[in-house]
């Protein structure tokens, strides 16, 4: 019979299955090797340790999985604060946090990591020396780890099972047109991957400033080479580890103290698709920036197919480290191809009086979603994420945020709109947004607004605040609707036909986001960007 077991006790799963919530049986632990240990709850990411509920899933990980909660408090051992004042959980008072935790660590099954050995299959050989260290500890994570399902929370919105085709590697063809992708604000400083690899050939990086630093991660200064992969350390994830694991080459972008990059650093990914419906190419491209004190950069990522169709998987990884009083503005546009599927990491973490603001827009792929997680380190620091997502046929886009303040005089802004303009369309916003108790003075908003064009279309949003500091300004808002009648009509008043009036009010309902790429300066992008969103309506 399976055992739990830790240094001073050994517990029946059975004990463990009779104190699981029935949210947590997801799956049976009969074929899972499980260890239990306790360990102090500050080593774990506060995302995951907030009160009074602490985490839930019990899913096979390489890491040890948070399983700590009220009803299971009789299981775990030797904690030095099981749930003191539990008593006024029903007078409707938060619980005081926990000092320790048990923490689960399940094994894979024995039917596990099929689909991971799969795309392990398609590595190809690293072109740096340093992301060898880093993918050899990400393979070892990766034997226990497979695909996550619909029986998850985080993401039982999502259908993973399109990408359990065959996986083949990218093909290495660079004669491509990159001219079309162009942007006036950053002529001179552009990098183009192709299948997740800088293209030399296709890039232009002429006007970089002196002193900053554009390239491989085996030639970055040795500050930032060590910082590589320091964050996606902290994700519980399937798809950072497996992008380390099957990353060629990182692109490494060094801005030192004081510097301003006054041009904007335009990266390009073009992806190709596999000759095969029955196949998927993967792509891993891997970014790292780094913003000294006082620093400021502007950055666009774009992705693309090579064609408007094909199936392949891109898996991009981007991490961003701001310092004391730097500044970054992050531009993303995805218009991949239409049988595509795109899964974005993207980790940020800002030091005091730092300035991180990202503007959004998701056109392309079949099935795209981005995990953003930002930590504000220090005081004072301000974030904005805007977000808009267009999902025509049979498309999904998912934007699941997290934003960590535990410092005071923070301030975030979020909003995410969504227009879903066919019956098939499908978005996915959740947006976890949480303020400790040292961050004082907080402003923290929060809102998504969802267009539901056509009858069947659907959202599914989660705005969620959590606030355990006493002195803040908090709001958020969720709002879904269709096209309103009345203005319709007075639009029509004025002289706009009916398709004339329906065009208006979507495309404004989305500019008030892509209007903000670049703050206006990056004027070709966002008309480029424009055209692509009426091309992909269906008024």
């Amino acid at each position: 019979m399976p055992t739990v077991s830790s240094t001073s006790t050994r517990v029946p799963v059975e004990a463990v299955h009779q104190r699981m919530t029935p949210s947590m049986h997801h799956s049976t632990l009969a074929n899972h090797d499980v260890s239990l240990k306790v360990v102090p709850a500050s080593s774990l990411d506060p995302l995951l340790t907030d009160a009074p509920y602490v985490g839930a899933a019990m899913q096979p990980s390489a890491r040890p999985r948070l399983v700590a909660a009220p009803l299971m408090a009789a299981m775990l051992l030797s904690m030095a604060a099981l749930w003191r004042n539990a008593c006024n959980m029903k007078g409707g008072r938060r619980l005081v946090p926990l000092e320790e935790v048990a923490l689960l660590s399940v094994a894979g099954a024995k039917d596990q990591g099929t689909w991971v050995a799969g795309a392990l299959a398609t590595a190809p050989v690293p072109n740096d020396e340093a992301l060898s260290q880093a993918r050899a500890a990400a393979i070892e994570v990766l034997q226990s780890m497979d695909l996550p399902h619909s029986k998850m929370e985080e993401w039982r919105f999502n259908d993973l099972g399109r990408l359990k085709k065959a996986l083949v590697p990218m093909d290495n063809t660079t004669s491509l047109d990159v001219t079309k992708f162009s942007c006036e604000a950053a002529d001179g400083l552009r990098v183009v991957m192709v299948n997740g690899v800088p293209s030399a050939a296709l890039s232009d990086t002429s006007k970089l400033p002196e002193g900053v630093y554009l390239g491989s991660l085996s030639n970055a200064p040795a500050a930032v080479a060590a910082s590589f992969a320091t964050q996606t350390a902290v994700s519980s994830s399937l798809f950072p580890v497996l992008n380390t694991a099957l990353c060629k080459e990182a692109l490494c972008v060094h801005v030192p103290v004081g510097v301003e990059v006054t041009t904007a650093l335009h990266v390009v990914y073009l992806s190709h698709g596999a000759a095969s419906d029955e196949e998927l190419s993967v792509a891993a491209p891997r970014l790292l920036v780094v913003l000294e004190e006082g620093a400021k950069l502007s950055i666009i990522e774009e992705f693309a197919g090579a064609s408007t169709t094909g199936h392949y998987l891109s898996i991009p990884t981007a991490e961003f480290q701001v310092a004391a009083r730097a500044c970054l503005e992050h531009g993303v546009v995805q218009d991949n191809a239409s049988g595509s599927q795109h899964l974005k990491q993207t980790f940020v973490t800002q030091a005091e009086a730092s300035v991180y603001e990202e503007v959004e827009v998701n056109l392309g792929a079949q099935q795209a979603r981005h995990d953003l997680r930002v930590v504000q380190l220090g005081p004072a620091t301000h974030t904005s994420l805007q977000c808009f997502c267009l999902t025509g046929e049979d498309q999904t886009h998912d934007l699941h945020s997290k934003i960590l303040l535990e410092h005071p005089d923070g301030t975030t802004n979020q909003l995410h709109k969504l227009i879903a303009a066919s019956p098939s369309s499908r978005g996915i916003f959740d947006g976890n947004v949480r303020v400790g108790k040292e961050a004082q003075k907080t402003d923290a908003a929060q809102m998504t607004r969802s267009l539901l064009m056509k009858r069947g279309a659907s959202a599914n949003v989660k705005p969620n605040l959590q606030i355990i500091a006493d002195d803040v300004k908090c709001s958020h808002g969720c709002t879904v609707c269709d096209l309103d009648d009345e203005e319709l009509f007075y639009l029509r008043s004025r002289g706009l036909t009916e398709a004339q009036a329906r065009e208006a009010l979507v495309f404004s309902f989305g500019f008030e986001v892509i209007g903000k790429l670049g703050k206006g300066r990056w004027e070709d992008l966002t008309q480029r960007v424009g055209i692509r969103v009426k091309e992909n309506l269906t008024l």
